[in-house]
């Protein structure tokens, strides 16, 4: 099927049937709806199927209502009207029919309407879309209206009659309508056919009139005269009684009359003007599409052409004034910082010039203004490409720095892994070598020397290999719900002999009460003994160390306080980066990994870390969300 339509060829006569069939379409349903409106026939009549609940009806009784309203200010009774009426203002009583009860206008249910607290109303079963209600009268005044049964069944003869009158016109109209649009699509798609397979099939011929050639304004503004003027001539003629023609007084003729629609001859004027309209339309419309098919729409408009004659001007000395860098040797900075003294020395400039100008002649005044606002925008256009420049720059070190900061990470890692594995080894061949016999006491002592460093560079490598991992993000934690305030009992008990053999007081304030939290008992365990054998180790002798554990604003905090052995002269930023050591001299063991580690575990199990420095009081404060369930 898609073989047999790309093999169909659309040449000229194709276009030119459709072409007339859209014309022929479009001519008879003009001629209907001529011939239809010219019967005077209401054409409510063909959707709405009962007389009583028509528009035309609706009109009816509100005239009605109007005349019966009339009355009391008229003071007259209605004669040779097609209704019933009773109207009493409590002074005055008139009606056409020898009945004062309701009753009997109310029979006639599908047309009663009275008026109640100075307002019409509808009967229970009338129709009528009210626009008639002014509450112009006294809340006494009564009035009824009724159409008869006999009436409104004359009135649906009438209008049963008219509706096959009419129909015949309004089914041709329609598919008339129906076939046009059909057509019409066709014909545009001919029109948006490939532009290619069109100079193919004008291979060889001389290129002639096209009026897709004509200005985009010219075929635009034709289209919109020609469907206005047709739209609003064809609305003063089409079902009028009017008479088309000609003065001729100099041929003795008052008036010649050509066509009118006393004798039908209108209608040869709608075919002709209608077929004309309808070719002008179908020939502009297929220009238009022809233009937006070959994407030369906006480019062959004139005004497109001088915009882009005036962008064109106007951004080449835009690109040599923001872009032509003036400042191209300078720093982002100071370049920002050139044009700023410019934009500032060209503003005074051209104020002090519009108030000189505006002295002499107000019109030159303009000129300043004009200049000022080319001025900023030079200034804001090459701002922004600064900028732009300057965004790329932190994007691309950022990017370079998070990349950098991934490597090390990964050699961290990767190093601490492969280390691992020989240090181990070590370990386990220096302790074989201890029980060996006989050794000498100095062979001994080496071997005792060499476990110790073995041990640390042990302790070293594992450390540093679980800070790589949990910075990277790649540790697995087992949240559960703990105490922290006996996870920290526990901690002190496990390293009981460590702080007896330091000679430090401990000094605990927990709560007796439990503090349960969520987190990770034994990242939590190793944050605990880090902070605690940190205190160990670098607390003045004979000091305390204090460990205490509050509620704050549905928070737990945990602090650990000690009193420094050593002058602390960095920040709590300082001490929290890997390798980092309080003892700036190194005489004491450690690897400056240990309040890293803290940190890093503490933040994993969705707490917070913070170190705070005061005279000689280093302080450690873990805050963690309680968990109450």
């Amino acid at each position: 099927m898609v073989t047999k339509l790309k093999n169909f060829n659309f040449n000229k006569n194709t276009k030119a049937v459709i072409f007339f069939l859209v014309i022929i379409f479009f001519v008879i349903a003009m001629l209907q709806l001529q011939l239809g409106l010219q019967k005077k026939i209401d054409p409510e009549c063909l959707v709405e199927p009962e007389f009583y609940q028509s528009k035309a009806f609706n009109k009816e009784v509100n005239d009605a209502m109007r005349l019966v309203s009339l009355i009391a200010f008229q003071h007259k009774q209605l004669d040779q009207v097609p209704f019933y009426y009773y109207f009493n203002n409590g002074s005055e009583e008139y009606s056409n029919k020898d009945e004062t009860d309701r009753a009997f206008y109310e029979q006639f249910n599908r047309a009663f309407f009275y008026m109640e607290e100075g307002a019409w109303r509808d009967g229970e079963n009338a129709y009528r879309k009210a626009d008639f209600g002014y509450e112009l009268f006294k809340k006494k005044t009564v009035a009824y209206i009724a159409y008869t049964d006999y009436y409104l069944e004359t009135r649906q003869r009438q209008w049963d009659q008219d509706r096959k009158s009419l129909m015949p016109y309004a089914i041709v109209l329609c598919v008339s309508a129906l076939l046009g649009v059909a057509a019409l699509i066709a014909f545009c798609i001919l029109a948006v056919r490939d532009p290619q397979e069109l100079r193919e099939s004008q291979k060889g011929k001389e290129p002639g009139f096209r009026p897709e050639k004509i200005h985009t304004e010219a075929l635009l503004l034709a289209l919109g005269f020609g469907v206005w003027w047709f739209i609003t001539g064809m609305a003063g003629i089409i079902g009028k009684g009017i008479a088309l023609g000609i003065k001729m007084d100099m041929f003795g003729v008052n008036f010649l009359e050509l066509f009118s629609a006393d004798n039908g001859t209108i209608a040869i004027f709608i075919v002709v003007v209608s077929a004309l309209a309808g070719a002008l339309f179908l020939i502009i419309i297929y220009s238009l599409l022809r233009k937006w098919r070959e994407k030369t729409l906006l480019q062959d408009s004139i005004l497109y052409r001088i915009i882009s004659k005036l962008r064109r001007l106007i951004a080449g000395a835009a690109r040599y004034l923001c872009y032509g860098d003036l400042f191209q040797q300078s720093s982002y900075a100071m370049n920002l910082y050139y044009r700023q003294i410019c934009f500032l020395a060209l503003t005074i400039f051209n104020i002090t010039l519009g108030v000189y100008l505006s002295t002499k002649l107000i019109l030159w005044a303009i000129l300043p203004f004009v200049a000022e606002i080319l001025v900023i925008a030079w200034y804001t256009v090459g701002n922004k490409r600064i900028y732009d420049m300057i965004d790329q720059e932190i994007r691309r070190r950022t990017e370079e720095q998070i990349k950098s900061e991934r490597m090390k990470v990964e050699l961290v890692t990767n190093v601490s892994h492969d280390l691992k594995t020989p240090i181990t080894s070590i370990v386990s061949f220096l302790d074989l070598l201890s029980k060996e016999e006989p050794l000498s006491e100095a062979g001994r002592d080496y071997i005792r020397i060499l476990q110790e460093k073995s041990e640390r560079l042990n302790k070293i490598v594992t450390d540093l290999f679980d800070l790589a991992k949990s910075t990277s993000g790649d540790m697995t934690l087992k949240l559960e719900k703990i105490d922290l305030g006996k996870l920290i009992n526990q901690t002190l008990a496990d390293m009981e002999d460590r702080i007896v053999a330091s000679g430090l007081s401990l000094k605990m304030i927990l709560l007796e009460t439990p503090v349960y939290i969520q987190a990770d008992g034994n990242k939590l365990y190793r944050v605990f003994q880090n902070l605690i054998d940190n205190a160990i180790k670098y607390s003045m002798a004979g000091t305390r160390v204090y460990i205490e554990l509050t509620l704050l604003e549905g928070r737990a905090i945990a602090s650990i306080k000690n009193i420094a052995g050593y002058d602390m002269t960095f920040t709590p930023q300082d001490i929290l980066q890997r390798f980092a050591r309080g003892d700036l001299a190194r005489t004491s063991e450690g690897s400056g990994l240990g309040l890293s580690i803290a940190e890093s575990y503490t933040k994993l199990c969705g707490g917070d870390f913070q170190v705070e420095l005061e005279g000689d009081m280093f302080k450690v404060f873990l805050s963690f969300a309680l968990d109450n369930e």
